[in-house]
């Protein structure tokens, strides 16, 4: 047999090996990035912070979920058998409290939603069904929500705002504004005041600002699922929406996760434009002077705010301090900080989904926190965390303290 044969029936077999253990045995291929990535665990000086900070350790104890650090442990004792390690990949919250502790700073978010990639690439049927099927809209209509007729919606915003007391304003689509308002799916198509409060806002403070004529998702749902084919899919069709307003300047988020999400895809284009979550950009864009000349009225509230995860761990590291400088200078309120404020409510990685009774162990440690503090209120940035919020507040304080959006907050302030 010649050498050409030889390498020719050497690749052949190699073909069929590589084969067999990946479609009968159910074994992960890495490549080389997957490794450099999966190998910052190598760096870990067993310190224990991270498990020290994690809020489904606290919630469940390690005896059921033994901490991020454990999932290190796992990748080094079964790296090819991801399915081993599908139980613990979809319990963490994907809060990124482990990576702020971290003195090595290990990637562990990434990781985690890496691994959940190969696991889905693998074994489809490993993910959980119900995720599946939640995020089945991200396929068909490039959205977390399949979106309701437009008169419909109408209406059923209309209505949400009457009881709000908050006006009405159209949707605008305008090809020569300078500030794009990326409202997020839940604003879009669910939570509709929080997309209206944002735009009233906007209107009030003179910006020139519009909305995308088609609504795509920035594939944030599909990153917290493990989706990475399905997420660059979707930012490449923002993408095109995006570049054909040429005139736009900012892009003004009121979701943590699109802006976290939005803020990478933007950087990795190479457009130039700051993504900025709403309260940056009324303090650095309007400014609060003029801002100020708009509150007709300082209502006195006493109010506890909810940590927005993705935005001040992976984005903005001070946009807790720049929303309470906000409210202090334009409103009559008074800030109360629960010793859990910056902890993870439960309601990220659909974990309210898959592991419902960790979200609710989780949630009622905050609304314990709330119910023994002086705060009327729990103020939210995050639709995530409104509808977790929501869900606490009705079952387990009987709706005894109320839940407010910041979006919505703002509108009511300046109007």
């Amino acid at each position: 047999m010649s050498y050409e044969s030889l390498v020719r029936e050497s690749d052949r077999n190699f073909e069929y090996i590589r084969s067999l253990l990946y479609n009968e045995y159910k074994l992960a291929q890495f490549s080389s990035d997957d490794f450099e990535e999966l190998s910052a665990f190598d760096n870990c000086i067993n310190c224990g912070l991270c498990i020290s900070v994690c809020p489904v350790v606290r919630a469940v104890g390690v005896e059921r979920f033994s901490g991020p650090r454990s999932i290190g442990i796992s990748i080094s004792r079964a790296l090819q058998n991801i399915i081993e390690m599908r139980d613990t990949l979809f319990e963490c919250t994907g809060c990124n409290a482990c990576n702020e502790v971290c003195p090595q700073k290990i990637p562990i978010k990434q990781i985690v939603i890496r691994l959940k990639d190969k696991l889905r690439k693998i074994e489809s049927k490993a993910i959980p069904k119900d995720v599946i099927e939640l995020t089945k809209p991200l396929t068909e209509a490039k959205m977390f929500y399949q979106p309701k007729d437009s008169e419909k919606k109408k209406k059923i915003v209309r209505r949400q705002l009457e009881k709000l007391g908050l006006p009405y304003i159209e949707d605008r689509f305008d090809a020569n504004a300078d500030v794009l308002l990326y409202p997020g799916c839940k604003a879009e198509e669910r939570l509709y005041a929080m997309k209206e409060g944002a735009k009233i806002v906007l209107d009030k403070v003179g910006a020139k600002w519009t909305l995308m004529d088609t609504f795509i998702c920035c594939g944030y749902p599909a990153e917290e699922k493990g989706d990475l084919d399905e997420l660059q899919y979707l930012q490449n069709e923002l993408l095109k929406q995006i570049e054909k307003l040429k005139n736009i300047k900012v892009i003004v988020t009121i979701c943590p996760g699109c802006t976290s999400s939005i803020k990478r895809l933007i950087e990795k284009s190479g457009l130039d434009i700051k993504v900025k979550y709403i309260v940056r950009y009324l303090i650095e864009d309007i400014g609060i002077e003029s801002i100020k000349k708009l509150i007709r009225e300082k209502e006195k509230m006493i109010v506890a705010l909810q940590a927005p995860c993705n935005l001040y761990r992976e984005t903005d590291p001070e946009i807790l301090h720049l929303t309470e400088y906000l409210l202090k200078q334009i409103g009559n309120i008074t800030i109360v900080h629960l010793p859990s404020e910056t902890m993870c409510c439960g309601g990220g990685a659909f974990i309210p989904v898959t592991n419902r009774d960790i979200s609710n162990k989780i949630l009622k440690h905050h609304i314990l926190e709330l119910k023994n503090s002086d705060a009327t209120r729990i103020l939210t940035m995050c639709p995530e965390c409104y509808t977790q919020w929501s869900q606490g507040i009705r079952v387990f304080l009987k709706n005894k303290k109320e839940l407010l959006d910041f979006s919505v907050l703002l509108e009511k302030l300046i109007s």
